[in-house]
């Protein structure tokens, strides 16, 4: 595959090593969540913060269901949304290594060095739900989920070559009820279920230019996502179209 100097979209610091790392691991929770919660509904988790998850959720609806505005005022119940809040090196894990960082380890298979440096990515999430069952559900899976060691594969390609970076799913604990987004939850009597979660995973490093996340794997979320802004033999188009979608703003 060909990949081009097309800028990433994603910010001022928009490095693809570090781009291709963080939507790879996004992608890898979307998936995990519709597994354990959603099966065949990826729709029905979003990528915002508590803050923003309501106004996202109706931002989403609204594009989709135009027709139907009561569905898209009483959210579609339930759904979920997590979010990125802190990146740090202090994992649980035993895995730095030096020399792993400054020299990588070598693949002969496509002559490239590839850099890995161990770190803790801390998300916050919530899952709302209409019906008490439910909500006293989802957190038994939660619970269930905490006792496992979960592990998730984000994929990378790089030169033709799939690899799958580590990925450890660990629960805060801290399944609390609160939520400040009161409008909606006191016209809708939406339950609110709070499950913070870290993942120690490896931040990827390489100088390849054939360093991506391979093209099944973002074409399989574009379909799922309803996301069509891309012509699907343009990779850059495919990947910025996920990306856009992803970070899009919320409107209000």
């Amino acid at each position: 595959m060909v990949i081009s100097k097309i800028p990433v979209t994603g910010g001022y610091f928009a490095e693809r090593n570090f781009i291709n790392t963080k939507t790879s691991l996004i992608i890898s929770v979307f998936e995990y969540f519709e597994s354990l919660f959603f099966e065949g509904e990826s729709g029905r988790i979003i990528y915002a913060s508590d803050s923003f998850a309501f106004r996202r959720r109706n931002q989403l609806l609204a594009k989709e269901n135009a027709n139907h505005p009561l569905l898209v005022q009483n959210l579609n119940l339930p759904f979920a949304n997590f979010y990125i809040t802190g990146i740090s090196s202090n994992t649980n894990r035993n895995w730095k290594s030096r020399p792993l960082e400054l020299e990588g380890i070598m693949d002969w298979d496509i002559n490239k060095k590839i850099r890995l440096s161990p770190a803790k990515i801390e998300f916050e999430a919530t899952i709302y739900t209409e019906k008490e069952t439910d909500k006293n559900y989802v957190t038994s899976q939660i619970i269930w989920e905490d006792i496992l060691e979960t592990k998730l594969k984000p994929l990378f390609e790089i030169d033709g070559e799939v690899f799958a970076n580590m990925a450890l799913v660990s629960y805060t604990g801290n399944f609390t009820n609160q939520y400040s987004e009161g409008d909606w939850l006191e016209k809708n009597k939406i339950r609110a279920t709070s499950f913070d979660f870290t993942i120690d995973t490896y931040l990827v490093r390489t100088n390849s230019s054939g360093f991506c996340i391979p093209k099944t794997v973002l074409a399989s979320f574009a379909s799922t996502h309803n996301i069509n802004n891309y012509k699907v033999e343009n990779y850059d188009e495919l990947l910025n179209g996920v990306i856009s979608h992803i970070n899009e703003n919320v409107s209000f």
